[in-house]
Order: structure tokens, then C-alpha cells, then sequence
């Protein structure tokens, strides 16, 4: 392994923070530079980037970095719009392996066990998955903590992009493509300045797989995102797995404890990216298409209809209508 390679990371904020006390852990990292709102973008110094500005700056310094050359990483969400998509796609042309998206849910422990689980088969075919993703927008917006939340294109739902993407990445992460989703908006107690941040999503998968997804913004309970399925051989509630051995009572194992450790193995696989042995997890296709499903959720939401996730081959035209 090479290195230590060195970072550029933007932004100050909590995000920022946490990819700069990993960087400083990892023996194979150090920080070039920090850079926050208005300061010049010099990364001169840097072999990579790490994005972790306000999410409406990202489309605009992801398609001045990746040019350069060096490896970006762009904390979620890369893009909300059709026309952002195009804009970053015709800048990486040629470099799309230079360009990762932070999707911090994949690195997770237990994440990374069920996917494991469910490629040895543990749970023989899984036909129906129960998902929550549960946080608390009234806190961040009432603190300021982060006000630019509130700038968002019409017709955007802001909180599906910046929030509840965490949990249709990882169920895209675990079970695949989707292909329909029916999202129906939830009025709960909070705020109205995201347009929505209460939601049930079902989700009907390529392989028939049914996801039901309950999203809220406004919960009182703390920041989490739960993954419950039942399969022919097994099931997984919030704590533990069960898995069939052919006798009368299931194994039952444990799933993994939560850790803060994300950031860390997200940065350990961005280490090998730089090395050359591993592309990058997380790509413009991989946001790409969870843009598509969320755009659904959207088109679903404000017609009350189930709607289709187009490919992602085709669906830039599908999208140019009402987020170019």
C-alpha cells in the first residue's frame, strides 16, 4: 500500500469534522487542507477531495474537481436534478473511476453482515422486507444547525434526498434494483419547511421483493435506520437473525453492534481506490439511480398513484419534464 496520501476536505460542519478525525486516525491519510464556505479552492496540495459543503453546492464543485484529475469523494446527495446529473456526468467523462459518492450506510457493520447473509443465502429467497428510518429535521432546522437545508429546487423533497437516501441506498445496496414505488406523505408534528418529511414508501423490487419503508423526519426517537425481512429460511428482526438449520428451532445470531466506525471503513476503502486495487463503491451510477427512485417517491407523492422507476439507460429524458 502506498501513501500516506493526503486531503483536501471542504466544509467545516459535522460532516467535515468526522472525515477530518478519520483522516487524522488512519495511518495511511493526512489532511492538505480544509477549506469552508467562500475560502479559495486550492487543492494543489491534495491527492484527494473529500466534499462535505451545503448539498446544493455539490454539483458545482464536483464538476470543477474531477477535471483535475484527483480522486473525489462527494458526501450525499451528489445531485437532485436530471440537469445536475448531466452536468456532473459530461465533467467526469473519461474519469467516472475518480469520482465516489459518500454513502457512509454501506460501510456499517451490520450492513455489511446482512449483505453477507444474504449472498451465502442464509435466508433462502426473501420476499418481503419492513424498513424505518427515523431522524429529528425539527432539531437541526430549529438549531440552524443547518439552514441551507431550506434551499431546494421546486419540486424537490428535500429530506428524501438528504436524509431518508440512506435508507433506499442501503436497501438498493442489499436487494437490488427497484422498479415501482407508491410513496404516500405522512402529515406528522413537525414543520412544513422541508414540504414533507413524514413518509411510507412501498417498494416493489426487479425480482419481486416487496420493501415497505416508513421514513420520518420528526421523531422523537434517536437518529436510526432499522432492516427487518422474512425469507423461506429465515428472518432478521432489530436485534438478531434467524436463520433454519432443519431442525424445529432456528439459529438464532445476533446482529452486529452498530459502531461509529463507518467513515473510518469508508476512508480504508478510498485508501485502496487511491492504490489502484479497488474502484470506488459508490459511483455516479450507483447516485444516479437512487435518484431515479427517489424522483419516483416524488412523482408519487404529489399524484397519490404508484409510479415506475424508469431504467437508467432511458431516464434522463423521463426526468428532464419536471427536474430539468
Amino acid at each position: 500500500m502506498s501513501g500516506p496520501y493526503r486531503f483536501a476536505v471542504i466544509g467545516r460542519g459535522y460532516m467535515g469534522r468526522r472525515h477530518l478525525a478519520a483522516i487524522e486516525r488512519h495511518a495511511k491519510a493526512a489532511v492538505a487542507t480544509v477549506i469552508g464556505r467562500g475560502e479559495a479552492l486550492d487543492v494543489s496540495a491534495a491527492d484527494a477531495v473529500i466534499v462535505c459543503s451545503p448539498d446544493a453546492t455539490h454539483p458545482e464543485y464536483v464538476t470543477r474537481l474531477v477535471p483535475t484529475g484527483k480522486l473525489v469523494l462527494c458526501e450525499k446527495p451528489l445531485a437532485r436534478t436530471a440537469a445536475e446529473f448531466e452536468a456532473i456526468r459530461t465533467a467526469a467523462r473519461g474519469a467516472e473511476r475518480r469520482l465516489a459518492v459518500g454513502m457512509n450506510c454501506r460501510f456499517r457493520r451490520r450492513i455489511q453482515d446482512l449483505k453477507v447473509a444474504l449472498a451465502r443465502g442464509d435466508f433462502g429467497r426473501v420476499r418481503l422486507v419492513r424498513a424505518l428510518y427515523y431522524a429529528n429535521v425539527d432539531v437541526v432546522l430549529q438549531g440552524r444547525a443547518k439552514a441551507w437545508w431550506l434551499d431546494y429546487p421546486a419540486g424537490v423533497l428535500p429530506f428524501l434526498h438528504g436524509g431518508a437516501i440512506h435508507a433506499i441506498d442501503a436497501l438498493r445496496f442489499l436487494f437490488g434494483e427497484v422498479e415501482e414505488v407508491h410513496c404516500v406523505p405522512v402529515a406528522t408534528r413537525g414543520s412544513t419547511a422541508l414540504s414533507g418529511d413524514g413518509f411510507v414508501v412501498v417498494l416493489r423490487f426487479a425480482d419481486g421483493l416487496v420493501a415497505d419503508l416508513v421514513i420520518t423526519g420528526t421523531s422523537f426517537a434517536p437518529n436510526r435506520l432499522q432492516i427487518m425481512l422474512d425469507g423461506d429460511r429465515g428472518s432478521v428482526d432489530e436485534r438478531d437473525s434467524y436463520v433454519a438449520t432443519g431442525g424445529a428451532v432456528p439459529e438464532v445470531r445476533p446482529l452486529p453492534d452498530e459502531d461509529s466506525g463507518d467513515i473510518d471503513r469508508q476512508l480504508d476503502h478510498l485508501i485502496t481506490v487511491l492504490d489502484g486495487t479497488a474502484a470506488p463503491l459508490n459511483t455516479i451510477d450507483e447516485a444516479f439511480r437512487n435518484f431515479l427512485v427517489i424522483h419516483a417517491c416524488e412523482a408519487s407523492a404529489a399524484s397519490g398513484a404508484p409510479v415506475r422507476v424508469p431504467h437508467a439507460s432511458t431516464a434522463h429524458t423521463a426526468t428532464e419534464t419536471t427536474h430539468g
